[in-house]
């Protein structure tokens, strides 16, 4: 797997069940972790935090990359189908991140870049629970 290959560690803290799809909540989570290794960039190894919470009306997931972060102007853009990183070296269609939206949207989510800094990236997915 692409995990084995480069190293990368992926911690898992919590557990919950999203009521869905599973070939595409398992596309949805593929993506994020392969933005999280593809943006670790050649001197660090890739780490991977997952945390779920589940509350009583929703289930809130945090996906923490070290990976070069997202720049202030780009952090809605990289939501938008086709958009790719002007200064970025790493390929791809631009087409991941606007695909895990959709859905996350198709199953009564949300997905923000909750946190972004030259030492790694936060995504934030929430689900209703109802």
């Amino acid at each position: 797997t692409k995990i084995g290959q480069v190293k990368a560690v992926v911690k898992v803290t919590g557990t919950a069940t999203i009521v869905g799809d599973p070939s595409q909540l398992s596309r949805l989570f593929q993506n994020l972790i392969d933005n999280g290794i593809k943006y670790a960039g050649p001197d660090r190894a890739p780490i991977i935090q997952i945390t779920i919470l589940q509350e009583d009306d929703y289930i809130e997931v945090f996906i923490k990359d070290n990976g070069r972060g997202v720049a202030p102007q780009d952090q809605e853009k990289i939501f938008n189908l086709f958009y790719r990183d002007p200064s970025s070296k790493t390929g791809g269609q631009g087409i991941g991140l606007a695909i895990c939206r959709k859905i996350v949207t198709e199953h009564n989510g949300t997905l923000e870049l909750h946190e972004s800094s030259p030492d790694g990236t936060v995504f934030r997915m929430e689900f209703s629970r109802i």
